[in-house]
């Protein structure tokens, strides 16, 4: 059976690494970056390219490794096998080998200067086997953190700044920025750039170059992410920048979140308190901190020229006492019905409003959130009702005046013409009299109850219309008109 191309490169290191080689060298990225980190430990320095940037339909990646001036490169469109074959040609060079058997052949009486290369011969090959144990656990611990980098729901990658490659990221990161090239998937700084909106690519720049910048650690930035089925979601790009002994910025290690639900939500309350049909605000230290649409529409005041105002400026003087202590009964839950009063707006115009108040945090400190209803229709609206209710009580009242005294005054009136007669009989005239008394004994008694009137009550009149009922509304009197 052929061996394939990985097999005989790892069989091919394996000669001169032994076991040190770490599993999958020539296939997976981390595992030939962890055979880059042996050779390392052996004196050389790395380098690894991506000879392609930004090619949508191309992948090529060079890896160097470098020692006393000699350069050992080799370059493939799989980034593993380059490495690997680099670290071949290094490990297999005349100098590296020399220095495997420069001391084959000895005299057989060694001097002194032979015996001592030997002993550090020796304890080379010593540290070497302890470089190779202490490779086993750096390797181990490798694999269990991309185990548990893979398990993490949030994209993690490292960037390497002067390669523009991504010597190290997660499943999570790979399913959302790889590319497909000739049916393999592909990382590269293009594919990432494709997945980032066009509106927001400036911004995402604009940060990283600010953490860049000469002294910066870390940055954050908030962008839309844009999906292979063309979905729109919103990421949380966080990072740290990676300098060198110089302070000069050669990577970025970065955590990405899917921040989706959150926006949508912050986004949906945004709108709710846009659209509210009833003011609202925070007020911060007296003065106000936020306000939305409805709660300017009743004052009359822009946002810019609220936002900073002592809260108590837009209260009717005559109130500001009663809404002082009605929001203190409030935030201590000593009240829970909404209080009353009046604000005076940007015109001038007193408006009556209704409001509730409670406790919040914002921005980390203790403030006041308020919710602030119009209420002068409503107000106005009730007066018009009690005005109307007033004058129909009124007219009510007229008409059953009107109607108790107009009989007994009819009486009265005939009485005094009768009286007025020359041949009125003295008989008949005493008659007249009494009749003239009792009337007016009970227009008197009608008066008497108007005063006791303790009661609203009406009794049906003429054509469908109601009169007030003085007897049922008043007290009984103590006169009795009959008598």
């Amino acid at each position: 059976m052929n061996e394939s191309i990985p097999d005989k490169l790892e069989n091919q290191l394996k000669k001169y690494l032994g076991e040190a080689v770490p599993t999958h060298a020539a296939t997976n990225i981390h595992a030939a970056l962890a055979l880059a980190d042996i050779l390392k430990t052996r004196g050389f320095t790395f380098h690894l390219k991506d000879l392609c940037p930004g090619s949508p339909d191309q992948t090529r990646w060079q890896a160097v490794f470098s020692k006393e001036g000699y350069e050992f490169t080799a370059d493939h469109p799989d980034s593993p096998t380059a490495v690997c074959t680099a670290a071949i040609g290094a490990l297999t060079s005349p100098d590296t080998t020399s220095s495997l058997s420069r001391n084959m052949t000895q005299p057989a009486k060694p001097t002194y200067e032979e015996l001592e290369a030997k002993v550090r011969e020796l304890e080379r090959a010593a540290d070497s086997r302890s470089e190779a144990s202490d490779s086993d656990i750096i390797r181990t611990l490798s694999e269990s953190f991309q185990q548990l980098a893979d398990h993490s729901q949030d994209a993690i990658y490292l960037f390497d700044i002067e390669s523009g490659t991504f010597p190290f990221f997660n499943k999570r990161f790979l399913a959302l920025f790889g590319g497909r090239e000739q049916g393999r998937t592909v990382l590269t700084s293009g594919s990432v750039a494709q997945h980032i909106h066009p509106e927001d690519a400036d911004t995402l720049r604009a940060a990283r170059k600010s953490a860049l910048a000469a002294g910066g650690s870390e940055g954050e930035v908030e962008y839309r992410y844009i999906g292979t089925d063309g979905t729109t979601r919103w990421m949380h790009d966080r990072w740290s920048v990676v300098r060198d002994s110089r302070n000069r910025a050669v990577a970025i290690e970065g955590f990405i979140r899917d921040n989706t639900q959150r926006k949508q939500a912050e986004e949906e309350l945004e709108h709710s308190r846009n659209s509210a049909l009833i003011g609202s605000y925070i007020v911060q230290k007296g003065r106000f901190k936020y306000v939305n649409p409805e709660f300017c529409r009743i004052t009359g005041y822009a946002k810019e020229e609220l936002t900073g105002m002592e809260s108590l400026e837009l209260v009717h003087a005559e109130y500001r006492t009663h809404v002082l202590a009605c929001a203190k009964q409030m935030l201590a839950g000593q009240r829970t019905t909404p209080y009353e009063f009046q604000v005076v707006d940007s015109l001038g115009r007193v408006k009556w409003v209704m409001e509730t108040i409670t406790s919040v945090k914002h921005e980390g400190a203790r403030a006041a959130l308020g919710f602030f209803m119009d209420i002068t229709q409503q107000k106005q609206a009730a007066q018009e009702q009690r005005d109307k209710e007033k004058l129909r009580a009124i007219l009510e009242m007229a008409g059953a005046v009107s109607h108790e005294l107009n009989n007994p005054l009819q009486v009265i009136l005939i009485g005094i013409q009768k009286l007025a007669a020359p041949n009125l009989a003295p008989s008949q005239k005493t008659d007249v009299i009494k009749l003239i008394k009792k009337h007016t004994l009970r227009m008197m008694d009608l008066s008497a109850k108007i005063q006791k009137i303790s009661q609203y009550a009406t009794k049906d009149y003429v054509q469908g219309k109601k009169i007030f009922d003085i007897d049922a509304a008043s007290t009984k009197t103590t006169r009795d008109p009959e008598k």
